[in-house]
Order: C-alpha cells, then structure tokens, then sequence
C-alpha cells in the first residue's frame, strides 16, 4: 500500500510537518500542537483523527468530563465539598462532631449543582452554617453566616435567658458592654441572671429604685413604662438616667 503523505495536513489541533522515522513497522510524523510543542504520532492515527493535541489539553478534559459546572475552585464548591467530607468520610478530623453523630446531608445536595441551586453565590467572608445544629444539611436548615453568628450557634454555647429573651453568654456580654471574661469568671462563682452583666454585682436583690419620691424594683418600673427589663436595668445601671429615660 502506498504511503499516504500527511505533511501540512492539520488534524485537530496538530499540524503535520514532516516524516520521521518509522515506530517499529508503522509510518510516523512530526505534528506541531497549537500550543507549540512537537510530538510524533503514528500515521494510522492521524489518519483516523485519534489525537486531539499533542496531550496539553487531557488534564483539562479530564476535569471538564468529572466538573461540568466550572465552579471547582470557586468558594461555594470547596464548602459543599467540606461538607461531604466530615459528614461521609470517617478520616475526616471533625468525623466525630459530624458524620459520627448522626449528621447527615440530604440526597439532593450529593450534587453540587442543587447544592448550589438551593444557597445560591457565599457572600465575601461568610461560610456554611446549620440553623439547627443537631439536625443535618439540607436547604431549610443551612444559610451562608458570618463567624459570629456561628460561633453563637454552637451546640456547647452558654444560654442565658433575661426576661423572655434567650442569647448566648457572649452576646449578652457585648449586649451590656461588658468583658466576657470577667461575665464568665462571675458565672464560674456563682454569679446568676442580669448580676452578670452590671457594674458590680448587686448586693442585694430585689431593691427599690427612687424616682419622683416613689420607690419600686427595676421590674416594677420596667412595667410602669412600658419597657423591657434590660432596657430599664441598663436605663439605672449603665446610662446615669431616671426610670422614664431622661438624664438624671
């Protein structure tokens, strides 16, 4: 059979230049790629159209074929991955606060596609955050959430309820303008309810605050005006002003 020349011809993203010697009995070519470098190929593969590229681009197609979506490097990718990980991978160094309790992930979010059809873009500086910490990730328990309001919504947070409000130690800390260090050095004592979070503790619990010659509790004025009893308490104990609001 006659050899077929190839010289010029271009196959893909190769170019033929020249024949070379053969590869044991089988006719060979130089090709250029499109990203400049140079390979030998066999003729029958050129012929068939085998070879797509000298082999710079197989990685690429690689990913392509395992990530349809080109978002692996994005922010939202690395998060659904993570959550995968420690909820499915027993070697996963936080296993034992995830998968190893029970958490799970729902059968929708094993595709990241959904995953990221259901949260959407993660703002800058925010990360994935379970509403309910005993309860898994699927989309009406998960939100993109600051550091803060994660750190909150720890299972071994610290509540502390004042009136009919619940907040964690630290956000009542920073509520009242207080160190959180010393508001848990006072808990560790013994210390209890809004005696964490004044000046000084109170000496002596329940007493009567004077305002216009009458005399009633923080929690009696707090109802005379109509108020909340951190409103009041803080009104007396960190503003200087009166039980009505005005400065003293």
């Amino acid at each position: 059979m006659a050899l077929i020349d190839l010289t010029g011809q271009r196959v893909n993203k190769l170019l033929v230049l020249s024949r070379v010697e053969n590869v044991g009995k089988q006719p060979a070519w130089l090709c250029e790629c499109e990203c400049r470098r140079t390979k030998t190929f066999l003729g029958m593969h050129l012929r068939d159209k085998t070879p797509m590229d000298c082999g710079c681009g197989s990685t690429a197609r690689r990913r392509e074929a395992q990530c349809t979506h080109g978002m692996r490097y994005s922010r939202e990718y690395r998060s659904w991955a993570g959550v995968l990980f420690r909820c499915t991978n027993p070697k996963s160094d936080s296993w034992k606060w995830y998968g190893g309790r029970g958490i799970t992930v729902c059968e929708r979010w094993l595709s990241f596609e959904n995953f990221y059809a259901d949260m959407g873009s993660c703002p800058q500086g925010l990360t994935i955050d379970r509403k309910d910490n005993d309860k898994g990730y699927y989309p009406d328990n998960c939100r993109w959430a600051t550091m803060e309001e994660q750190q909150n919504n720890r299972t071994n947070n610290i509540n502390v309820t004042l009136g009919d409000e619940t907040k964690t130690l630290k956000q009542w800390a920073k509520y009242f303008g207080r160190s959180y260090a010393v508001v848990k050095a006072r808990r560790a004592k013994g210390v209890t309810g809004i005696d964490l979070f004044a000046a000084s503790p109170r000496k002596v619990y329940g007493r009567t605050v004077d305002f216009q010659g009458e005399f009633k509790t923080t929690t009696q004025w707090a109802a005379h005006f109509g108020v909340t009893y951190q409103e009041m308490w803080k009104r007396i104990n960190m503003r200087g002003q009166a039980p009505n609001g005005e400065t003293s």
